[in-house]
């Protein structure tokens, strides 16, 4: 059972990463995509790879290799929209990642990444007038990743994987209830809550 439900989550945090960078290629709409959020995953992507090599944890290696080169293109194609405190905050969680990874640390950083860079990229795809750069698929593998995750948390009692996982799968479906009831452009603008 442990190893069917890990499975299925590696298998759909795979699946989570491909559409977006797919959708920014084809489109070449950058409008809903967070250059934060995409930057923080993409270091965080990196941190789990040095997680990986460094404690021999192969599988994690090999899923964090493949997120971490989607999650570059992904920061490469929404890079040329970026702020200088976008640039510095970046530069800031790299320093952070690289600080904690030898310290012994770096398990908590990346889960804190791992929000850090959901939550933006869900803010800005709910916020935004043009939602046309957003892969609403991403945002479903978002939601089943997540509920896989907090899943596979339950079975071996992670409660920082239950946690993560549940908080993936409100993001998503938040998002995804953004393409349901708004569609891709919205004409009002939300008020924050």
């Amino acid at each position: 059972m442990v190893t069917v439900v890990a499975v299925v989550a590696s298998a759909l945090l795979l699946a989570e990463f491909l559409p977006q960078p797919v959708r920014l290629w084809r489109t070449r709409s950058v409008s809903g995509i967070s250059v934060i959020g995409s930057g923080i995953t993409f270091v965080t992507e990196v941190g789990w790879l040095g997680y990986g090599i460094t404690t021999g944890l192969w599988v994690v290696t090999a899923l964090a290799a493949f997120t971490g080169v989607l999650s570059g293109i992904q920061l490469a194609l929404v890079w040329h929209r970026r702020t200088p405190t976008e640039a510095g905050i970046l530069v800031l969680w790299a320093v952070a990642v690289a600080v904690a990874l030898p310290l012994g640390v770096v398990g908590v950083v990346l889960v804190l990444g791992l929000v850090a860079g959901v939550g933006p990229q869900a803010w800005t795809a709910w916020r935004s007038a043009d939602a046309n750069g957003v892969s609403v698929w991403r945002w479903g593998f978002t939601m089943a990743s997540g509920a896989a995750w907090a899943t596979y948390g339950v079975v071996v009692s992670a409660p920082t994987l239950v946690a993560t996982g549940t908080l993936a799968f409100a993001l998503g479906l938040r998002v995804l209830w953004r393409f349901v009831v708004v569609g891709r452009h919205r004409t009002d603008h939300p008020t924050p809550r």
